[in-house]
């Protein structure tokens, strides 16, 4: 997504296995806003998907739950309002954790779940064998009807739970691949940021090391310009930026005005110091510096 005005624009498309891709209304979409910054160029927003530019094909068709619809959704410069950023770029990568963490959860669920489930399975197989006993051991005719149809409920109530725990099955194994390529995509995300970081971190030191070499001696040197200077200075920065400027020719580089001979002559001379009379900086002639 990149910004324009008070709207983002939404490019690009979400894989083919977006639950209820073809049929939801609205969609939480997590987009990438600068590509070079990691987390910090993420946003997530709530996007209407009747909206001009959002396209989205059949939904897949699966060999097993099928009744969970999934499929791609594809976004053509689609237009959203600035409101409906959800999460910006200083909560995106807290809104992937916690998407991640709900996900391990569902995937824990899930794991006992099937285990349930396969416990009560063999409990029904134990129930099988002890009622096939029953029927093999009947000593008439209403008995061995009787077994017979406990044997049957048996084998159906069996085949359930052997479907029903191949499709949590089937769900668990999916839900393990997503989350396995989410949590790749985030550790990878999170080691861009980390190199990012070390490389500010080393340029913020070698900054400030040019810093504190700019103003090694600094403060002997204040002590000797005059103090009516010092409050001149001092009452100029409270209101414009660059007190001090060099100028290497007629022209104030604050301003861009032009500045009367006279005061050019005296600037090359340095008798004493002298401010632009339109802008009131401080000025000193470059000749000055080089001599």
């Amino acid at each position: 997504a990149r910004k324009q005005g008070d709207q983002f624009v939404i490019r690009g498309q979400k894989a083919a296995w977006v639950s209820n891709g073809t049929i939801a209304d609205i969609a939480v979409l997590f987009c990438t806003l600068e590509q070079d910054q990691g987390f910090k160029g993420g946003g997530v927003f709530l996007v209407p998907l009747d909206l001009p530019g959002v396209s989205r094909p059949k939904p897949l068709d699966k060999m097993g739950q099928r009744s969970l619809n999934q499929g791609e959704i594809y976004f053509d410069e689609v237009r959203i309002p600035e409101s409906y950023m959800a999460l910006g770029p200083d909560l995106y990568s807290i809104g992937l954790e916690t998407m991640l963490a709900q996900e391990r959860q569902q995937l824990e669920e899930a794991e006992q779940l099937k285990l349930r489930q396969s416990t009560e399975l063999k409990e029904r197989n134990e129930g099988l064998q002890r009622a096939r006993k029953k029927a093999a051991q009947a000593s008439s005719i209403r008995e061995a009807d009787a077994g017979e149809r406990e044997v049957e409920a048996n084998r159906r109530s069996m085949k359930e739970r052997e479907e029903e725990l191949a499709r949590i099955g089937q769900a668990i194994e999916a839900k393990t691949v997503s989350l396995a390529e989410r949590e790749k995509d985030f550790e990878e995300a999170k080691g861009v940021l980390r190199s990012k970081e070390e490389a500010s971190k080393t340029r913020i030191a070698e900054l400030e090391e040019q810093r504190g070499k700019m103003l090694s001696g600094r403060d002997e040197l204040a002590v000797k310009v005059p103090k009516s200077i010092i409050k001149r200075y001092d009452r100029l920065k409270t209101g414009i930026t660059n007190v001090v400027l060099i100028i290497k020719d007629d022209t104030c580089p604050g301003c861009r005005m032009s500045l009367p001979p006279q005061l050019t002559i005296e600037l090359q001379r340095a008798s004493e110091l002298h401010q632009c009379p339109h802008c009131r900086r401080i000025i000193i002639h470059k000749n000055v510096i080089d001599d």
